[in-house]
């Protein structure tokens, strides 16, 4: 009996010494978080932010493949900080690559992935929006893709439409009202095809594409700041104010014309209009519409035509 105690003591330790147990984890869980940016993207990048609100749209893909790792989550700026966050935690092993644009749609479908090629298809009902995309991210140099040990995504956002700018500088004897822009297509889907020449392509909604909008007055003018030769032959360029600025988003590949209302001190008003081909409007591209008016007075300098004498010679 003893020697079967002892066998059996001597198989449990054997068995002991061949029993592993790795670690695969020990770490929290860490959750994943962008940070959008200005300027050139990298991986390294840093910058300042310009998104201020709503939610951006996030696809995760496993880095190199179409796996999906989550699809269309709503992420959002978190209080006092530069970071947004959607409540995703990152993958222990693999890297990821992301999809993003704002502002989320929740009923937006699932784009087409492939690694060559990506296409994100937006709906973009809201006149007033300035509909955003971001490229495809992972490493420029390796296609890495990241990781969890990416404290945050830096994120550049792109726009999808166009801006026009209208600037008055005027004197006191013109007043400007009534500015729009004709013919304008207000609503339709934008569709990104991420490639080594990402495009964005958009298609009008049906029944648009003959509306006048109202553009905005903004409440600040824009500064315009003229190139100035100096004495010594230096160039600066002192700041000066409009008089009134106008603002708009338009949607690309769309005709448009600009028309406003300017009135003269004396009471008469005409609407001057100056057409733009579809060919003007290119997706992130602002244009800005600088117009001096300067009013001349009517004046004339009138002259009395000498009589034509007409000489009668009567013989009587």
């Amino acid at each position: 009996m003893r020697k079967l105690i002892l066998c059996a003591a001597a198989a449990i330790v054997a068995l002991a010494s061949c029993t592993k147990t790795q670690v695969i984890n020990t770490e929290e869980p860490k959750e994943i978080g962008f940070k959008t940016l200005t300027g050139v993207m990298t991986k390294a990048t840093t910058g300042s932010t310009d998104l201020v609100g709503g939610t951006m749209g996030v696809y995760a893909y496993v880095n190199g493949t179409t796996t999906s790792y989550f699809s269309n989550v709503a992420f959002t700026k978190e209080t006092d900080s530069d970071m947004w966050a959607g409540g995703q935690y990152w993958p222990i092993g693999h890297n990821l690559d992301f999809v993003v644009y704002h502002p989320h749609k929740s009923d937006n479908s699932k784009p087409e992935f492939e690694y060559s090629t990506k296409t994100l298809t937006v709906p973009a009902p809201d006149k007033v929006t300035d509909y955003l995309y971001g490229a495809v991210y992972y490493d420029d140099t390796d296609h890495s893709g990241y990781d969890k040990d990416t404290e945050s995504v830096p994120v550049q956002l792109q726009h999808a439409k166009a801006k026009v700018t209208v600037n008055f500088d005027i004197d006191g004897n013109v007043e400007i009202s009534n500015v729009k822009l004709d013919n304008q297509v207000l609503t339709g889907e934008y569709v990104v095809v991420y490639g080594n020449s990402t495009t964005v392509d958009w298609t009008p909604a049906s029944g648009t594409g003959n509306d006048v909008v109202d553009m905005t007055e903004l409440t600040t003018p824009n500064i315009k700041t003229p190139a100035v030769t100096n004495g010594d032959g230096s160039i600066s360029t002192p700041a000066v104010l409009f008089d009134s600025s106008y603002s708009n988003l338009v949607i690309p590949e769309t005709t448009s014309t600009i028309s406003f209302t300017y009135t003269m001190k004396n009471g008469a008003s005409l609407v001057y209009t100056f057409n733009k081909s579809a060919d003007d409007w290119g997706h992130g591209k602002h244009y800005i519409f600088n117009v001096t008016i300067t009013s001349k007075e009517i004046k004339f300098t009138p002259t009395v035509k000498d009589w034509d004498d007409v000489t009668n010679t009567e013989n009587l």
